[in-house]
């Protein structure tokens, strides 16, 4: 303990001295986001809400828009600046969040190297690029994932040389309080950090406690004031712009996308524990294992509390790298030709269950983009959609047109509905519709079938249609009733 408090001394040249890793490994990153991630693929429901606040910046109700869709004012001008200065399709509307995802990257290998390493760092960074959530984290999607990745490192690096220079804990403030614009009150684990930090290192006074507050509400205001002032010059008038600007929490990842994340980390559990087994002798003193638990019970905090997985997603990956790197360092050439035997075949094994499910995830998406182009085309603006909700938002911004559920409107005013296909064959089967079909009680006729979305056009005097046709009709599940028409 006495060993880590001893002050520093004071350091010739640069006091942030930049390696060639931090140049190199974020320009790789960005050229292999660029070819492998799905960087210019349609946009998912949760980046389509996104899109469709930053477009309708202009129009009455944005405050309702932005805390009906969980977005932070800080996330919508984000949005809107790049959508300005870069464009509107889906890659022009994620290049800012990939640069933010490249800095991330260099501020994460600096971070490793305070912690252990370099190759820390860059192990973590390539844990990342290997599951679909880190590179959504890094800007393969359009979110505010990256910014708050961004943010929340800066903060963890500041945190981590607290005890050696004094500027730190402004620079850890201005950070805890540009996330807390980007996020909420997720990001309250970063102060709780600071005060489990400060406590160990018996820096926690009230002077020390006093700045971080002030430079972190100073820091927070500033970056509202600026979204709230992009804001309006896009449009928006000022009151609902800045009471858009107070309160708001990001969207939630589904826990479903974070599970299915780290079944990535079971083929380096056998690398992982031939690390821990062959650890250095003075592995308490050459790196941060009390930083690195600390960070992960306050991440650990975010999710169950707040929702958000990325910093415990970070934190796991930092800390499966740690003992991959003692475990390459350290380990005899024949218990690694075994656990790397272990390994590959679990790998294996993940690898043929993974395609299946990321084929059917993009045709998915292109297909609702698909089927949202061909309604603007036929069906008229000014009538809406009814359909679920996990299109809704795709549908509104590629269909240019307003969106209900499927139970929240008579078919009468919108009579047009867009459901999935499996809802009406049944048990995901490959069975032909036929042209006119009975859906909850109501004639609809086929439009068309998109992929596996079906847009229909619902009618109460369809022509040929017999009450004792319809009750004799097959029942395929208890949404929809097929009749055929003469």
């Amino acid at each position: 303990m006495a060993k880590l408090l001893i002050p520093a001394k004071r350091r010739r040249g640069p006091r942030l001295p930049l390696t060639l890793a931090t140049f190199l490994v974020p320009l790789l990153g960005l050229f292999i986001l660029l070819n492998i991630s799905p960087v210019r693929s349609p946009l998912g429901e949760n980046e389509a809400s996104l899109a469709l606040a930053a477009r309708h910046l202009g129009e009455p109700g944005l405050t309702h828009n932005i805390m009906e869709s969980h977005l932070t004012a800080t996330s919508v001008a984000l949005t809107a600046l790049g959508r300005t200065i870069l464009g509107s399709n889906e890659f022009q509307l994620r290049i800012l969040g990939l640069l933010a995802g490249i800095a991330a990257m260099s501020v994460l290998l600096r971070l490793g190297e305070r912690l252990y390493s370099t190759r820390v760092g860059i192990l973590t960074v390539i844990l990342l690029f290997a599951t679909a959530s880190g590179r959504d984290l890094l800007g393969a999607q359009l979110s505010i994932a990256p910014f708050y990745l961004l943010t929340s490192c800066l903060a963890l690096r500041g945190i981590r040389v607290l005890a050696i220079s004094r500027m730190a804990g402004v620079y850890t403030g201005a950070a805890i309080g540009a996330s807390f614009s980007l996020v909420g009150f997720s990001a309250l684990w970063l102060l709780l950090f600071t005060a489990i930090w400060l406590r160990r290192l018996r820096g926690l006074t009230l002077g020390n406690s006093l700045q971080l507050m002030s430079v972190t509400i100073i820091a927070a205001s500033a970056v509202s004031m600026t979204s709230i002032g992009i804001l309006v010059a896009h449009g928006s008038p000022v009151s609902e712009a800045f009471a858009a600007g107070i309160g708001g929490m990001t969207s939630h990842s589904t826990p479903e996308n974070f599970a299915h994340s780290l079944f990535v980390f079971l083929p380096l559990l056998p690398v992982v524990g031939l690390g821990i087994s062959s650890r250095p002798a003075g592995w308490q003193w050459q790196g941060s294992p009390r930083f690195l638990g600390i960070w992960l019970f306050c991440s650990l905090l975010e999710l169950l509390f707040g929702g958000q997985w990325s910093s415990f997603f970070v934190a796991l990956c930092t800390s499966i790298a740690i003992p991959c790197i003692w475990a390459i360092e350290n380990s005899s050439r024949r218990n690694a030709a075994l656990t790397l035997a272990t390994s590959i075949s679990i790998l294996m094994l993940v690898f043929s269950l993974a395609p299946g499910q990321i084929e059917r995830r993009s045709h998915e998406s292109w297909a609702a983009r698909e089927a949202s182009r061909f309604a603007r085309r036929i069906v008229p603006l000014d009538v809406p959609i009814r359909t679920a909700p996990g299109l809704q938002n795709r549908i509104a911004y590629y269909g240019r047109r307003q969106t209900l559920p499927p139970e929240a409107s008579d078919w009468r005013q919108s009579p047009y509905i867009l459901v999935e296909r499996a809802s009406l064959t049944g048990m995901n089967q490959d069975v032909p519709l036929p042209r006119e079909l009975l859906l909850e009680g109501v004639p609809t006729r086929i439009v068309a079938e998109i992929g596996p979305y079906v847009l229909g056009k619902q009618s109460g005097d369809a022509p040929g249609i017999e009450t004792e046709k319809s009750r004799a009709a097959p029942v395929l599940d208890r949404h929809a009733t097929f009749w055929q028409s003469p």
